[in-house]
């Protein structure tokens, strides 16, 4: 049943004009320091992308064990990649929805089980995005990407610089090599007017000198064919300019990442260029390079206005605390609007 249509031009007018007060309320997982070696690699001598046996595992919110013990500290709970979807919602092309579960006097924020929401898109906001063939189709290419990201973002460390918090990971019960590098701080932001927000924020790895929480992306190269010039042959000279194309063609995961480095708290965001060896073989890829940005600057580069963020999050949690209990369904679909649909 449907509640609400929202449109675009209304959640860009959205402000809260206070910053959120913020509060630290559980730190746990461990991470290692960023590799400075990945900083200084020359594009045509690349390193092999290695495959890892790691499980990424996104915990439900709602099933989220430090949730639950501090439930009565907010009445909205929600991940970090969540957030940073509804954040940067105005800017999304491909559909996306969120589950919204209204339990007594708090809101819980999840994605459906089989949903593509926490995965990469590529090319999503361009103008010719240049799908071609099978293996460059969407799906393709987005499930390439996040395989790509999350490669590197264990790739690039230190071995042996583990650096665990006082609380160990809350989703493995026993240490295993198998558990990548992360660590779960939970931030407590006051909105005012009785709306009290708890995400679960991730980083993937620390600096090596000023111990800065490091959040770690990558950027994939897919559709240079045989005879034509790429990264591996500009990015030295013209970082600066591919950089400029990725964020025009992908404005809306830009926004998300750099919205979510803010909330975690101002990371440093580290970026690799990886291309495949063969514009046909998407299993093989190189490292070609890594780029420094502080989320803040990426904040003016992208035009991210966080007032406007954090007063899309305030009006979305008065409309939905509003409702009945229940469970409800909050979707974009091909259109420039928002949908609240009852389930």
């Amino acid at each position: 049943r449907l509640i609400e249509d929202i449109d675009y031009s209304a959640l860009t007018k959205l402000v809260l004009p206070t910053a959120p007060t913020i509060s630290d309320i559980y730190l746990a997982g461990a991470v290692s320091a960023f590799d400075k070696s990945y900083e200084y690699l020359h594009p045509q001598q690349p390193v092999p992308l290695k495959p890892c046996n790691h499980l990424f595992h996104k915990v439900p919110t709602c099933e989220d064990p430090i949730i639950r013990s501090h439930i009565s500290e907010a009445r909205v709970f929600v991940s970090d990649s969540i957030i940073s979807t509804l954040m940067a919602c105005t800017r999304s092309v491909a559909p996306w929805d969120i589950l919204i579960h209204r339990v007594s006097d708090v809101l819980f924020l999840d994605k459906r089980p089989d949903s593509d929401i926490e995965l990469l898109t590529v090319n999503e906001t361009s103008n010719d995005p240049g799908f071609d063939h099978q293996i460059n189709s969407p799906t393709a290419l987005t499930l390439e990407a996040t395989t790509v990201n999350q490669y590197f973002s264990q790739q690039c460390l230190l071995s042996h610089s583990l650096k665990r918090e006082a609380n160990k990971n809350p989703f493995f019960e026993e240490e295993s090599s198998e558990i990548p590098s992360v660590t779960y701080k939970y931030r407590l932001f006051d909105l005012g007017d009785d709306i009290k927000v708890m995400v679960r924020c991730e980083y993937e790895a620390y600096g090596v000198t000023d111990k800065q929480c490091i959040n770690i992306k990558s950027l994939l190269e897919w559709g240079t064919k045989p005879g034509m010039k790429g990264w591996k042959d500009e990015l030295e000279k013209l970082s600066g300019s591919i950089l400029a194309t990725e964020i025009k063609n992908n404005s809306n995961k830009f926004a998300k990442w750099t919205a979510s480095a803010i909330i975690t708290g101002d990371n440093l965001i580290k970026i690799g260029f990886v291309s495949r060896n063969h514009y046909m073989n998407t299993k093989e890829h190189s490292i070609l390079g890594t780029i420094n940005i502080a989320s803040r600057d990426l904040v003016s580069q992208i035009g991210l206005n966080m007032k406007n963020a954090w007063g899309i999050i305030f009006s979305l949690s008065k409309t939905l605390l509003a409702l009945p209990e229940g469970k409800y369904v909050l979707m974009k679909d091909s259109h420039k609007v928002v949908t609240i649909y009852n389930i």
